[in-house]
């Protein structure tokens, strides 16, 4: 099998420098005009827990576009696929809440992050089951000769009792209920939006917004990439000789780009319907046509023909 020149930096981009140059700019515009779009709604946002369910994935879509948009200006395609696959989680979440019933959505959302870090304390506390559960398997690790470096915290007693007081909040009680009936009946609550009789993963969440088409397509495809399920990407042939597909050939790079820009955009709408409705009949469309349309609409198209091909 042939790996000759599995990564040659330069190469790559020199022979993505077209793409790069188009798709580059659009997707740092989305993700500069999401972080105006983020301040703006942040200073009319009301509610106790709404704007934490909804300012919060929001901002976390575009962290991750910011992280993608690096990686691919890199021409590294295939690991901006995993953050964008975050970046996409972090889109459903946003409809989820934004469409309705948002402060209890909003409130499910705290409460479940809140118990989220508490499990994360337990697993550093020594005097917990999970953390001698954890100091076991930091023993192990030490008896091959490869020690982590030591992960305590100041004081978890503390932040687990500063954490319950958030529990104990009047606007989070029914939230903090709902969370323990979930917990008793299934065992466990991964996710926010299962509260209340809600999904129960992520693709069942994706058909409840409507995003099951953009799940179907690349969400599955992501996903196997981030769980080193797709070996079919990382071999090719050079004649009749297996070989190994070097590092940022640039395949996909275009689509990268181009889901990138739409989860933004995607994202920028959610959120300014919710709180700044009047932005998305003026200055809205007339900053996506003026800065985004042309070249997206471009790449768009260029990305739906290299899939095929």
């Amino acid at each position: 099998m042939n790996s000759d020149r599995l990564l040659d930096r330069d190469l790559a981009l020199a022979m993505s420098k077209q793409a790069r140059d188009v798709g580059g700019p659009v997707l740092r515009e989305v993700i500069d005009y999401g972080l105006q779009v983020f301040q703006r709604c942040s200073s009319v946002a009301e509610g106790h827990d709404t704007p934490i369910g909804v300012l919060f994935p929001f901002l976390h879509t575009l962290e991750m576009l910011d992280g993608a948009e690096i990686l691919l200006d890199s021409c590294a395609a295939a690991p901006a696929s995993v953050t964008l696959r975050s970046a996409f989680e972090a889109l459903l979440s946003l409809l989820w809440t934004a469409a309705e019933d948002s402060e209890r959505r909003g409130a499910a959302y705290v409460v479940t992050e809140i118990h989220r870090r508490i499990t994360h304390i337990n697993r550093y506390d020594p005097s917990t089951d999970a953390g001698r559960r954890f100091q076991e398997a930091l023993r192990e690790r030490e008896d091959v000769g490869v020690p982590l470096p030591p992960l305590q915290l100041p004081d978890p007693e503390k932040e687990r009792a500063e954490l319950r007081a958030v529990l104990g909040q009047e606007h989070l009680a029914a939230a903090a209920a709902e969370y323990e009936r979930v917990k008793a009946k299934a065992g466990r609550v991964r996710y926010f939006f299962a509260l209340w009789d809600g999904p129960t993963s992520w693709e069942l969440l994706a058909k409840r917004v409507g995003m099951s088409s953009f799940y179907e397509i690349l969400y599955r495809h992501w996903s196997a990439t981030a769980h080193a399920e797709d070996l079919r990407r990382q071999l090719t042939h050079v004649g009749q000789e297996p070989a190994v597909r070097r590092l940022r050939a640039g395949e996909d790079l275009i689509q990268a780009y181009a889901f990138g820009i739409n989860i933004g955009l995607d994202a920028i709408q959610a959120l300014l319907r919710r709180y700044r409705p009047e932005e998305m009949s003026g200055p809205y469309w007339a900053w996506y046509r003026e800065r985004v349309s042309g070249p997206y609409t471009r790449l768009a198209s260029a990305g739906v023909l290299r899939e095929r091909t």
